[in-house]
């Protein structure tokens, strides 16, 4: 919303502006979220010291949905009066808040703030109560982590305050303490974190680098494969073909061979009588040889086709 934007900037008198603006043009049936924008206008009011703060804190209490919104207006209503100087109602505020809110009545924070108008209306003894109750509030909180150094601050104050007002000895050397130890958990925190970024940055770069070295291990398996896979079948290829190629020529080897076989039968019967060194027999026979010898050296003589790699 705008009106965010412009308080975080301190821009209270555009917020103002912006604030008057929507609730006299914007039709608001519900008087809940009124309310809501009515405590809005009633905080950058009340920063702006403006008159009409106090009308829209108590209109904005008016249409509260809620105790629980009434009780926060009634106490930031409460810390406003304080600052103008009216102390005897912010405490009444106060008081009514209690009544609201009684599970946060005894915070230290309340308890602070009623302690702080009673010391400007120079009632010790009601200081001295609300103090003590804000000593146990805020032991418990330290307890349970949840101290916080500006109620620490404000409590030794007034403790200061009141001691000086007895005729007590006044001494911020808790304070001190207390504010060391603060500092102390707050560069311990800022270390830790430190260390904590700094084993982070560590991991991340470690997981990059094995990220990458896996990669690289994948990216050499696949090529090993490829080539285990690559050579096994062109090795098997060149074999398969060397192979084809001997049984083609031992098939015409014993072709040859049987017709040698089948042609000297042949002659052998013709007739007894005849010579069988006649010449177109030795012929016969010489071209078969001659073919047979042929086919045996091309089938034992390595070419480049069927050389082995």
């Amino acid at each position: 919303m705008k009106y965010q934007i412009l308080y975080q900037r301190n821009d209270y008198a555009a917020a103002e502006r912006f604030l008057r603006d929507y609730l006299a043009h914007k039709p608001i049936p519900d008087e809940a979220v009124r309310g809501k924008l009515l405590y809005a206008l009633a905080t950058v009011l009340a920063l702006q010291d403006s008159p009409d703060a106090d009308r829209t804190f108590e209109e904005s209490i008016r249409l509260a949905a809620d105790k629980a919104t009434a009780a926060e207006c009634m106490r930031n209503y409460s810390a406003a009066l304080s600052e103008k100087g009216e102390y005897a109602k912010s405490n009444r505020l106060l008081y009514a808040y209690a009544r609201l809110s009684p599970e946060t009545a005894g915070y230290s924070a309340i308890q602070l703030a009623m302690a702080s108008n009673y010391l400007n209306q120079h009632r010790m003894d009601s200081v001295r109560i609300c103090l003590a109750k804000a000593v146990r509030s805020e032991h418990g909180l330290e307890a349970h982590g949840q101290g916080n150094i500006s109620r620490r601050a404000n409590l030794e104050q007034l403790r200061a305050v009141l001691n000086f007002s007895e005729g007590r000895p006044v001494s911020s050397l808790a304070f001190s303490r207390y504010c060391d130890s603060v500092t102390t958990a707050m560069i311990e925190k800022e270390n830790t974190s430190a260390r904590r970024l700094e084993t982070r940055n560590r991991l991340q770069a470690a997981n990059y680098e094995l990220h990458q070295s896996r990669l690289r291990l994948a990216i050499g398996i696949l090529l090993l494969v490829f080539v285990i896979v690559g050579g096994g079948s062109l090795a098997f290829s060149l074999y398969r073909r060397k192979y084809r190629r001997l049984a083609e020529a031992e098939d015409r080897i014993i072709t040859l061979t049987r017709m040698l076989h089948d042609a000297g039968q042949l002659r052998a019967g013709e007739t007894h009588a005849e010579d069988g060194n006649t010449p177109d027999h030795d012929f016969f026979k010489k071209i078969l040889l001659q073919q047979l010898g042929i086919i045996k050296l091309v089938a034992a003589t390595p070419t480049s086709q069927n050389q082995p790699c």
